[in-house]
């Protein structure tokens, strides 16, 4: 069987080969300090492939103390937020606040960075018309389990806190996150489940759980 398959899967196909990526379970300390030297600089070549940036979506890097700012186990974090700015979904008004959804990055809890997630999260902005705080999680294997799921839950916390300020709403908060991120929001969700705040959607992108 014939499988047509799309032009910026095998563009993006085409791209990771040739960057020579490795399996995380066969990296070595050297090989996990090169590849987080790599980043994906937004370009012709990134537009091409993921589609070119939303022009009506800002992006703000805040660095907080999350340990200061929840008293949770956390610490110092960038949390990257995604606003949009055009006309919203449904003729809904921004006075009413926006939904909040905090992303959380792939890459294996090893890997990855806030860079990567800059379509995925502002194409959710301007599309759905929500507030997307990308969370900057702590990576192994400097910083082991459960450094990553501290601050992902911690900078959810914070962010409902932090709602008013923020132009969201606390009454429609959802977690996203792909792959390793997949899973460490399922995760966030859960510990949410049983001490707060409310999750009213989990959207996990080929998630690693079972």
């Amino acid at each position: 069987m014939t499988v047509d398959i799309d032009v910026r899967t095998r563009l993006f196909t085409w791209f990771t080969d040739r960057a020579g990526v490795i399996a995380i379970s066969r990296m070595t300390a050297e090989d996990l300090a090169r590849a987080r030297t790599r980043r994906l600089s937004h370009n012709v070549v990134t537009s091409r492939v993921f589609g070119p940036m939303p022009a009506d979506v800002s992006l703000t890097d805040l660095r907080v103390d999350l340990a200061v700012a929840t008293g949770h186990d956390s610490g110092p974090t960038t949390l990257r937020v995604y606003r949009p700015h055009g006309p919203l979904p449904g003729g809904r008004r921004r006075e009413d606040g926006l939904p909040i959804v905090l992303n959380y990055h792939g890459g294996g809890g090893s890997l990855g960075n806030l860079d990567q997630s800059d379509w995925l999260c502002a194409q959710v902005a301007a599309r759905v018309g929500a507030l997307v705080v990308s969370v900057d999680y702590r990576l192994a294997p400097e910083h082991p389990y459960p450094a990553g799921r501290d601050d992902g839950y911690a900078a959810l916390v914070w962010a409902v806190r932090h709602a008013d300020a923020l132009g969201g709403r606390t009454d429609q908060v959802a977690v996203m996150g792909d792959s390793a991120g997949g899973n460490l929001a399922a995760v966030v969700a859960m510990l949410a489940r049983e001490a707060g705040p409310a999750i009213d959607a989990q959207i996990l992108i080929y998630p690693s759980s079972t």
